[in-house]
């Protein structure tokens, strides 16, 4: 062992007797005498050079080897690792989360499916209610507005019920600051990163085949490239300018869709701020109103804007109503939960039969899907709809219909436990969790990635030869059966894409947005509730008109500070700040004149 031990020695340059040493007195270098700190440093000296440089290079590798595993871990979609595995909620807000989700998929459905869809005509099964719903992305923003004016509205309006006004001013104060960047951060964001992908000829060719098929498919022109990455970045900058045109309510040009080169989708962002704005000058408005009132205010103001074509604005107030309906619903059974209560025609209605309940609000769900899966241009779609309905109102048929029944949706939803099961399972949940990274990601990943397998889907699910040629006489020939053959094909692979970015879309960008909002709002906000300091010193008038200077004027305001604290108690007492004014005016004062 004593000469493995000295073979090793001889190896290393160590000395095992200075390692032995060291072992034995570790202890800070104050406490070693002056030999022993000459013998470390005799030691330190035989270390080699190329022991030290061995030690980096492992320390290196080992790092860059946990860096990739780090990396690799982190691109795993987070619904494959099980620490991100969580249980859904069950209330009915979290229900509304996986509708959006679901909605979301609508929109992209809409966006994915008119790559396989001619111009003039539309595959027949794609045209059948409920089964239309899957790609009808204008009943997807529907559905949207009024769940967003439900959830940002419930919890103002449980704190005004409660006559938490104090709470209820810190909750619309947080909410109002931190909506802009919760919803216009990751939209320049992704923009940005389709603005470089553009750069780099991420879609060019996508480019290809939309010149090749445009002319009897519906497809989408690819983002603009520019000649050098200055002017590319000049581009996206105008892009976000048109966004930001939309935010102020009513602007002279707020119909942004026309000008954005990016993800023409994003038009909707604009909106959604307007109307979340109106949803706060709201809720601040009648917070101090009865809730008669307040609902026929609310009811009032939806009808206004539907009249004037605001009519997303309109589907807001709308959720706001259906949130307020079910405080009031849950009210009403916290009342009368421990005794009858009345027997009147509304306590009948809130004490139906578990069964019928469930059936009723069912119903409305089912009819709403019905409404909101309806043809558009119904008026033209023969034995639809009765012919009066066509012609009813100042809104068009299609959105008549969208609005009434994306508000039975919602409410439904929010509503009835009954339709948990279908919106609060582990992946609608997921859904609701990545719907905005989806919203905002999906066009990017179809111009580029779905335009550019569409020939190749195409010709597998048809059959066609490398040398057939893809053009318009071509595309009459191919079967229904066929094009939705093409379709899944390449859903397949686009959606499968699609999800993967919008879940690192969502972990990486998203998620650390949100943050960034609560962070703003914490930085703005801190120490705003205790006694501040002000800004500017309160100056006294008749202190300043004494001729004793500067310290004769502060002594008489603390002596001033002094009394007035003390006459506070007594009955006849007036406020210092009264009686500076009354001196300086010249009154006298008339509760002291026999003091």
């Amino acid at each position: 062992m004593a000469e493995k031990q000295h073979q090793q020695s001889q190896h290393t340059g160590l000395d095992v007797d200075h390692e032995a040493h060291y072992s034995e007195t570790a202890a800070p270098l104050s406490s070693l005498s002056t030999g022993q700190v000459q013998d470390l440093s005799s030691t330190v000296d035989k270390v080699p050079v190329w022991y030290g440089l061995s030690q980096v290079r492992c320390y290196a590798r080992f790092n860059a080897l946990s860096s990739f595993k780090r990396l690799m871990y982190a691109l795993i979609p987070s619904f494959i690792t099980t620490s991100s595995a969580t249980t859904p909620s069950k209330s009915g807000i979290s229900a509304l989360d996986g509708l959006r989700g679901i909605a979301c998929l609508f929109v992209f459905g809409e966006h994915y499916v008119i790559c396989y869809q001619s111009r003039d005509t539309q595959v027949w099964i794609m045209r059948v209610p409920f089964i239309r719903l899957i790609y009808y992305g204008k009943a997807a923003v529907f559905l949207f507005f009024v769940i967003s004016g439900y959830v940002l509205s419930v919890k103002p309006l449980k704190l005004i019920r409660s006559k938490s006004y104090l709470e209820f001013q810190k909750t619309i104060s947080s909410s109002f600051l931190r909506r802009a960047i919760r919803l216009y951060l990751p939209c320049l964001i992704a923009s940005f990163i389709a603005c470089n992908l553009t750069s780099l000829g991420f879609f060019d060719d996508a480019s290809i085949v939309y010149k090749q098929l445009s002319d009897f498919i519906f497809l989408k022109e690819r983002p603009p490239p520019h000649v050098t990455l200055a002017s590319q970045w000049r581009g996206y900058l105008s892009n976000a300018e048109f966004i930001f045109s939309g935010t102020i309510p009513y602007d002279k040009d707020t119909n942004v869709l026309n000008y954005l080169s990016y993800d023409d989708h994003q038009w909707t962002i604009p909106k959604e701020f307007q109307s979340s704005m109106a949803v706060f000058a709201l809720l601040v408005t009648t917070s101090r109103v009865r809730t008669f009132f307040r609902m026929v205010i609310i009811f009032s103001l939806a009808v206004y804007a539907g009249w004037t074509f605001r009519l997303y604005t309109a589907l807001f107030f709308a959720g706001m109503l259906c949130a307020e309906t079910d405080l009031i619903r849950a009210a009403y059974y916290a009342d009368h939960a421990h005794h009858g209560g009345s027997r009147s025609g509304l306590h009948r209605l809130m004490h139906l039969p578990n069964a019928w309940y469930k059936c009723m609000w069912v119903s409305f769900f089912t009819v709403g899907v019905w409404m909101i899966s309806s043809p558009q241009e119904i008026q033209q779609t023969p034995n639809y709809l009765p012919s009066l309905l066509a012609h009813w109102g100042v809104w068009y048929v299609d959105d008549k219909l969208l609005t009434f029944g994306s508000i039975l949706v919602v409410w439904s939803v929010a509503t009835c436990p009954s339709l948990g099961p279908l919106f609060n399972n582990p992946f609608v949940a997921y859904l609701g969790k990545i719907s905005y990274a989806l919203y905002l990601v999906h066009g990017t990943v179809i111009k580029s990635l779905g335009y550019t397998i569409l020939p190749r889907t195409l010709r597998l699910a048809t059959g066609a030869a490398a040398d057939v040629e893809l053009n318009a006489e071509w595309w009459a020939t191919v079967s229904d059966s066929s094009k939705v053959t093409a379709y899944l094909l390449g859903l397949s692979c686009v959606g499968t894409v699609c999800f993967w970015m919008s879940d690192l879309f969502w972990r990486f960008v998203d998620i650390p947005c949100v943050n960034f909002a609560r962070a703003v709002e914490n930085c703005l906000t801190r120490g705003a509730d205790s006694n501040e300091v002000p800004l500017l010193p309160r100056s006294n008038p008749r202190t300043l008109s004494t001729s004793g200077g500067q310290c004769a004027g502060r002594t008489n305001v603390s002596r001033e500070r002094g009394s007035s604290t003390a006459d506070l108690h007594s009955p006849n007492a007036v406020s210092p700040t009264t009686g500076n004014a009354m001196a300086t005016m010249g009154v006298q004062n008339p509760k002291r004149k026999n003091g």
